[in-house]
Order: C-alpha cells, then sequence, then structure tokens
C-alpha cells in the first residue's frame, strides 16, 4: 500500500478568519462554480475520477479541527475514511432542464450550509440539460482556497485531453493521519490554545520584518522612518476599520438566499479594448459592473454619489501550496457620476492603483494572525465589521487557457460564483481558454430584483466593451 502521512496544518490567519465569520450566517463564505461540459458522464467514471483526484489533493481529504473555547487558531486534519459519495450528489431533476434551472440549483447550494465535520466541499452532478450538455457544480468553503489556488488546483483535477488516464489503485497514495512528534505525554506547547498563539506568532515573522527593517532605515534617515512607520499603522487601521453603513440607499438590508446570473465575453476583445487606452481587463471590467449598478440604482429613483467596493488582491507567491488563501482585501469608494465609460475606466484605473500601494498589504496575514489570537466571537466581529456596509465586491481570476476534460467531457465554461460576504452583490470574472466568464451571486435580501441587476450589470460591461473599442485612444483623439 502506497501510505502517506498527513501532518495536521495549523490555518493561516486569512482561512482561519473565513472560517469564523460564518457565526453570521449573512457573511457565509461558500464559492460556486460551474462547469460546462459538452456531454453526459457515467455516475461510476465520474466518482473515480474524483476519488483519484482527491488522493493528489490532501485538502480533499482533510476537516477543520477548532481549537479549544474559540480561543486560537484552527487547524487542519485529514480524514482517514472518507467516502466520495457522501461529496458528490446527482441531482434528481427531470429532464430536459433549463439553463436557468442549473442556476437556481447552483444558487441554492451556496446557502447550504457545509458539515463541519467532514472535508469542506461538495459536487453535484447535473445531466439532461435542454441542449444535451452535462454540468458540475462544485462547491468549497472559502477557507479552503482561494481564486487562484482554486484554478491551480482544477488544473490537477481535470485532464489535459478527453482520454482519461486512469491510475493504477496501488500507485495512489493512502491518506493517513502523521503521528504527533515527540513525547505522549502531553506539554504545554501541545495544548491547541499555545500552539495557536505561536503559530500567530510565527505567522507575524512578516510584520516583524517590516518594522526591523523601518528600525533599520531610522538610523540613517529618522525622518523617513518615522513616516513610513505611521503610514503603515494608518494603513493598518484602514484595512481593519469597519466599513460603516453602505452608501448605496437600496442595498441596505442583508439576508441568506441567493440569486446568480452569467455573462461571457471575448477575452481577446476585453483584453485589446482596455489596452487601447492603458488600461487592464480589470479596469474596463470594474467600469463595466459600475455602469450597471449605477443604472439600476436611476431606474429605482436613486442617485448615490459613490458606491463602497470591495476587491480582493492575490499575495501569492510562486511555490505557494494550491490549498489555503493568499490574497488581501482591498476597500474604495467607486463614483457614479461618471457617466463617460472611458473617462469612468480611467478614473478606475487611478483608484484601484492607489489601493494596492497600502503598506499593510505586506502583511495581511500577520495582521489576520493578530486577529485570530483573540477569541473568535472577537475576531469574528472585527471581521464582520469589516465586510458590512460593503456595496459590492468584484474579482478576477486567471483562469485555464488550454482545453481541459473531466473524465472524458470537455469543460466548454467555467463560471465563478464569489461568496457575497457582507456585501449585496458579487461579481466575478474567470478566463476560461478564449472566453471571459462571469458570475454575478446576489443578496436577495439587499436586491430588490436581481434580474434587473444582473441585466444591467451585463450591458454595462457590453457597453464599455464597446465603447472601449470603437474610441480611439485619448491621444489619437487629439484630447
Amino acid at each position: 500500500m502506497n501510505v502517506k502521512l498527513i501532518a495536521a496544518e495549523p490555518m493561516n490567519g486569512t482561512d482561519a478568519t473565513l472560517w469564523d465569520i460564518e457565526r453570521d450566517p449573512s457573511l457565509r463564505t461558500t464559492v460556486v462554480s460551474v462547469l460546462q461540459l459538452d456531454r453526459m458522464i457515467k455516475p461510476e467514471r465520474l466518482l473515480r475520477s474524483i476519488d483519484e483526484s482527491s488522493r493528489l489533493m490532501p485538502r480533499m481529504r482533510q476537516r477543520v479541527v477548532e481549537a479549544p473555547m474559540g480561543i486560537g487558531v484552527p487547524h487542519w486534519e485529514i480524514v482517514e475514511d472518507v467516502d466520495i459519495r457522501d461529496h458528490v450528489h446527482f441531482a434528481e431533476l427531470e429532464p430536459p432542464i433549463a439553463f436557468s434551472g442549473l442556476l437556481d440549483l447552483a444558487a441554492a447550494c451556496a446557502v447550504e450550509p457545509f458539515d463541519r465535520d467532514r472535508p469542506l466541499w461538495e459536487c453535484t452532478y447535473v445531466d439532461g440539460l435542454d441542449d444535451g450538455r452535462a454540468a458540475l457544480i462544485i462547491k468549497v468553503h472559502h477557507s479552503f482556497t482561494d481564486g487562484v489556488g482554486g484554478v491551480g488546483l482544477l488544473d490537477v483535477f481535470l485532464d489535459p485531453s478527453r482520454r482519461t488516464r486512469r491510475r493504477r489503485p496501488d500507485r495512489l497514495p493512502e491518506l493517513q493521519a502523521a503521528p504527533s512528534s515527540g513525547s505522549s505525554a502531553p506539554s504545554f506547547a501541545s495544548f491547541p490554545s499555545f500552539t495557536a498563539f505561536t503559530a500567530a506568532v510565527e505567522k507575524s515573522a512578516l510584520a516583524q520584518a517590516w518594522l526591523a527593517k523601518t528600525a533599520f532605515g531610522a538610523a540613517l534617515h529618522p525622518l523617513q522612518a518615522v513616516a513610513k512607520t505611521v503610514a503603515g499603522s494608518r494603513s493598518a487601521v484602514r484595512l481593519l476599520a469597519p466599513s460603516g453603513a453602505a452608501l448605496s440607499p437600496l442595498f441596505t438590508e442583508r439576508g441568506r438566499q441567493r440569486c446568480v446570473a452569467i455573462h461571457e465575453a471575448g477575452f481577446d476583445q476585453l483584453h485589446d479594448a482596455a489596452a487601447r487606452h492603458g488600461c487592464t481587463i480589470n479596469h474596463l471590467f470594474i467600469a463595466g459592473v459600475l455602469d450597471g449598478a449605477t443604472r439600476y440604482h436611476r431606474r429605482r429613483g436613486s442617485h448615490p454619489t459613490e458606491l463602497r467596493v470591495t476587491m480582493p488582491i492575490s499575495i501569492r507567491r510562486d511555490g505557494d501550496a494550491g490549498g489555503g488563501n493568499q490574497w488581501a482585501p482591498v476597500r474604495f469608494r467607486l463614483p457614479t457620476d461618471i457617466d463617460d465609460p472611458i473617462e469612468r475606466m480611467l478614473a478606475i484605473r487611478e483608484i484601484t492603483r492607489r489601493s494596492r500601494k497600502e503598506p499593510a498589504l505586506g502583511f495581511i496575514h500577520s495582521l489576520a494572525g493578530a486577529v485570530q489570537i483573540l477569541p473568535s466571537a472577537v475576531s469574528a466581529g472585527v471581521v464582520g465589521g469589516m465586510m458590512r456596509g460593503v456595496d459590492l465586491t468584484i474579482t478576477n481570476v486567471p483562469g485555464l487557457s488550454e482545453p481541459r476534460y473531466l473524465a472524458g467531457a470537455h469543460v466548454e465554461r467555467l463560471y465563478p460564483f464569489a461568496p457575497t460576504a457582507g456585501a449585496a452583490f458579487t461579481v466575478a470574472m474567470v478566463s476560461h481558454e478564449s472566453t471571459a466568464c462571469f458570475g454575478i451571486m446576489s443578496d436577495t435580501t439587499a436586491v430588490a430584483d436581481p434580474d434587473e441587476l444582473h441585466t444591467a450589470i451585463a450591458a454595462g460591461i457590453d457597453r464599455v466593451l464597446k465603447a472601449a473599442k470603437k474610441r480611439p485612444p485619448a491621444k489619437e483623439a487629439g484630447q
């Protein structure tokens, strides 16, 4: 037997925070993706393929164990008796199934809580779509991984060709929990609360390095060093400060139910259109979402001057494991009174550039680790205050550029649905082969008419894309 021992691993500060905040169900951080497949898959073949993948990705066979009394950082531990059938479900829907029905099922998956005694992922297979295709709805807890890490795991989960490689069972590892090191007699350092504290201290190495560097620089340039220390402290306060009330007069309430929708555009078209004006796809994407949100408000007689946005920024480095979260949240206000699509895109470019320069982003895990030293109820309150009052969240993740297959079926589209987690709605974009796939998820208590909002956002993205393609760059227009 090919046995692979997996040691217990403390969560990083960000993972633990995402785990804790679900004390408030409106902050639930379930991530849902819909893989559109070009053909149906036999159930046993699908189960075998997913089982094989789970043995190559230990996080798929780990659960979260909380620290006693909620003090300290939870940790991942291997589950040795995982039954794939507990995680892979087969939808019992009467064919033909419209794509809207598939999206309704995805929205239902997003609000159904996980069994916290099991690994934090589930799949729901749906066949009998009205166009002869099938789909797989993948659901993971955000503490499992972030968007960039999730795409990396998908690259392992999926096959590079339609002919799947059936792996020999004796070559697949049997994952088992590694025995605890040291004496069997308990020591003070073995208690989870102490371990959590030391883990948080270890996680603060980046902050310590930043402070040490600042202290060293103070000897040579005292005034600059003082300014840098003050800037870092103020930056940390900005990141951790409560958001306050929502800026939108329409998005004031929060609830548990969700509604989802999709949109898509040519990836190269988005890239080329944005680049003509010195912008990135992200700037065009945000401008389109803001266009749709602004028009939605105006149609309902509301005219906010700004909307508060959260945008995750990846801090993942080469060599980081696919599991876990390596991102930092930045919040900023976007003006709604710029009607020209290109001017709006350029304004967003400057706002997002400033946000990326926050000094505290360099030690975001340290801040999260420090918060996690607090009792979980308190730390969840700190983070919840940061997330409530956000009008919308926007996230953009580079996807898979080459064709991928699941048990012989081509993955034609990958639609991402990021959690609202305190926002009124979230729009996510993932590039898949030559297509930019957009997933929109709305809190139906916050958004009175999700269908109207989703239609406005899709139209806004198309409107900014069309303007960016047709409008000559400023220097060519003589501006």
